[in-house]
């Protein structure tokens, strides 16, 4: 059976690059082509020779599509022949230092925030002047301090209903820890343990540790 495969990259755009996507039709998940795509379009290559390549490095279950649809992170190479990774392909330089210190243990911490809008200003302030200073929007409780939260559960259900093939999931981790101003939330902190042979990943926001039972492909940065 057919399953729809969203391939997505990182463009390059300056000061800051945006994520693109589009949709292959696959027959399965366990034999991901490369594809192509128009660079011009994505500031990675003039008109007159725009073609772009798209390698799959790492795929997941889509947990917005559900079923056996899977997202597909992809690194960008040149058609050239010899598959050169682009000038964008941060991944590359990556990998490299990761196969030349595999046996050591490094550690990372990743941080996603973000702060929803509406009608121009941040959900939830004034229509006029400014909210309250900050202090009480910090882990707040209630409507009065936090707002948002209803899309903030429903993005911890998301995460949550496919964490298994993405991350393993500690319950008590600050999905929705909201910060120090209003509307602004810590929407994932990922601490992230790769070893040589797995990568551990814990969604928590103040500890480092490692969990059992987690295998990625190495090369799924």
């Amino acid at each position: 059976m057919s399953i729809r495969a969203e391939y997505i990259w990182i463009d390059g755009t300056v000061p800051l690059p945006y994520m693109r996507s589009k949709t292959k039709i696959v027959d399965n998940s366990s034999d991901l082509p490369i594809w192509g795509f128009d660079g011009s379009s994505t500031n990675q290559a003039p008109g007159d020779n725009s073609d772009c390549v798209l390698n799959p490095v790492f795929s997941c279950p889509d947990p917005i599509r559900g079923g056996d649809d899977i997202l597909v992170l992809c690194e960008v190479l040149l058609p050239d022949g010899e598959m050169t990774p682009h000038p964008t392909n941060t991944r590359a330089a990556c990998v490299e230092v990761f196969e030349k210190y595999k046996d050591q243990e490094p550690l990372f911490g990743i941080e996603q925030e973000y702060t929803f809008f509406m009608e121009g200003r941040p959900l939830g302030w004034p229509v006029e002047g400014y909210p309250a200073p900050q202090g009480p929007y910090y882990c707040g409780v209630g409507a009065i301090e936090i707002a948002g939260r209803d899309i903030v559960e429903a993005h911890t259900k998301a995460c949550m209903e496919k964490a298994s093939s993405v991350v393993i999931l500690v319950i008590n981790f600050p999905l929705n820890n909201f910060l120090a101003i209003f509307l602004q939330m810590l929407c994932v902190k990922i601490m992230m343990q790769l070893s040589p042979r797995v990568n551990h990943w814990e969604l928590r926001e103040s500890q480092l540790n490692t969990l059992p039972g987690m295998e990625l492909e190495l090369k799924s940065v």
